[in-house]
């Protein structure tokens, strides 16, 4: 894996992206933008920076109108644009993220099915892409993940068009732009999948009881309005009889606010819902494993349909200890593995977690980026608080770097840093500096204990 950062189209202005695609019919709303590394609303736990709308009643406030559209690029100059799906603008979008393995489910498909007609694209700043298709009439819902990795943005719905700024820094951009072809129509076996997507695999509903249930539902469809509240309230009761505490309850339930409540409820109500429910006395133990409040659901299931389960301890945490050892010592295992730290071992255990402390200024990054280098065979996840031109800099100074991966993590929710390094395949994550969890006081040993744990969990997870 390269270390890359695909190159901005330039700062177009969003304000004449949206009129050029409200003179094509497309409905359109202003969205927050990237401000600073974090998203322009300023909430530091935001789960969907610069992705959602920034007037009241969000895409059913969307519009073609001219005086309407310029009135709010004048309130909001720096709004990233969006346009809405659906029969209002006669358009449904097949999302391809390919971080959820939608590429290897559309590949799968087209081998099947036969090839996707030419049509309008875009590329997302996260590096997946939006296929434009002509409403067919009827009605197309959203439905998230009805592959994995695939989304149908339809009635109701929007994505982020170009040149909007993501997250990471990137532009959305045309890989093939509306004025150089005409949008296709949906296959036939495509539209079908859309609204008929096939019986999800059993394995998500391994559980017989009401819990098993309410999992499956909540891995499978879409919850709806009027049954978000109920819903999440619910599984923060199954999770919290299972012994999940308040913070782990919270990033549960805001990942499954932002991939299945459609539209997502406001976070701060999802984070009421997270402290109601921790204050009751959980139970011990329910069938999904022995949990406490510190540690994650067992599971090692991340098929449920693209809803990526940021939530598990390490499949094996309970061992025999003569088992163990006569296992070690018929395999050779019985020393330890360790990364050269400055060419001597004895310092980095592999598999562990290690934090490098020192004063403001003194090297730390540049050190820590050297000694990644240095580890040939080891991928590596650099999430940086950083900006994305810094890094540009800093990389030209060194040899190419074949296994790194650089993530703008500023604003980010731990929620999303923790997918992003579950669904990584990277073997060494990085975090620099630990302000990119939340944290108020690096020097509050406890505060900082409850931060790295569930860190440190996933990490173990990855392998």
């Amino acid at each position: 894996m390269k270390t890359s950062t695909r190159e901005q189209t330039g700062v177009n202005s969003c304000l004449t992206a949206a009129l050029v695609y409200s003179a094509r019919g497309w409905g359109v709303i202003p969205l927050h933008t990237i401000s600073g590394g974090s998203c322009s609303c300023h909430n530091s736990n935001c789960n969907k920076p610069g992705k959602h709308p920034r007037t009241e009643h969000g895409q059913k406030d969307a519009s073609t109108d001219l005086e309407t559209i310029q009135g709010w690029w004048k309130r909001w100059p720096d709004a990233n644009v969006g346009i809405v799906t659906g029969a209002l603008s006669r358009l449904v979008v097949l999302d391809v993220d390919p971080r959820h393995g939608g590429d290897v489910s559309l590949r799968d498909l087209e081998a099947q099915s036969g090839n996707l007609p030419s049509t309008v694209t875009s590329r997302t700043g996260g590096g997946g892409d939006h296929i434009l298709f002509v409403h067919p009439g009827g009605q197309v819902k959203n439905r998230v993940s009805f592959l994995a990795g695939l989304d149908v943005r339809g009635d109701g719905g929007y994505i982020v068009a170009p040149p909007s700024l993501h997250a990471s820094g990137q532009r959305y951009e045309w890989a093939v732009a509306p004025d150089s072809l005409p949008l296709s129509q949906i296959p036939e076996w495509l539209l079908e999948l859309m609204r008929d997507p096939p019986p999800k695999s059993p394995e998500v509903d391994r559980h017989s009881s009401d819990n098993g249930r309410l999992y499956s539902h909540v891995a499978e469809a879409v919850v709806p309005e009027g049954a978000r509240n109920a819903t999440l309230t619910s599984l923060a009761g199954v999770l919290r009889r299972a012994g999940l505490g308040e913070d782990l309850l919270r990033p549960v339930l805001l990942v499954v606010n932002e991939e299945r409540c459609e539209p997502p409820l406001a976070e701060d109500e999802v984070r009421a819902i997270a402290k109601s429910i921790a204050r009751y006395p959980p139970d011990f133990p329910l069938d999904i494993g022995i949990v406490g409040s510190s540690r994650y659901v067992p599971s090692s299931d991340t098929t449920n349909n693209g809803l990526t389960s940021i939530v598990g301890s390490e499949v094996e945490y309970k061992f025999n200890a003569k088992a163990l050892r006569d296992e070690a010592l018929s395999t050779g295992l019985s020393t330890l593995p360790y990364l050269p730290l400055l060419g001597e071992d004895g310092y980095l255990v592999d598999g562990w977690s290690h934090l490098i402390a020192g004063y403001p200024k003194v090297g730390k990054t540049q050190f820590l980026v050297e000694l990644c280098m240095s580890w040939a065979t080891k991928r590596v996840l650099y999430i940086t608080e950083e900006p994305r031109q810094l890094w540009e800099y800093r990389l030209s100074q060194f040899e190419e770097w074949e296994s790194g991966t650089i993530l703008c993590g500023m604003g980010l929710p731990q929620a999303q840093l923790l997918r992003e390094m579950k669904d990584g395949d990277e073997n060494v994550v990085v975090i620099d500096t630990l302000r990119l969890l939340g944290l108020k006081d690096e020097n509050d040993n406890s505060a900082l204990a409850a931060q790295l744990m569930p860190v440190i969990a996933t990490c173990r997870m990855g392998g």
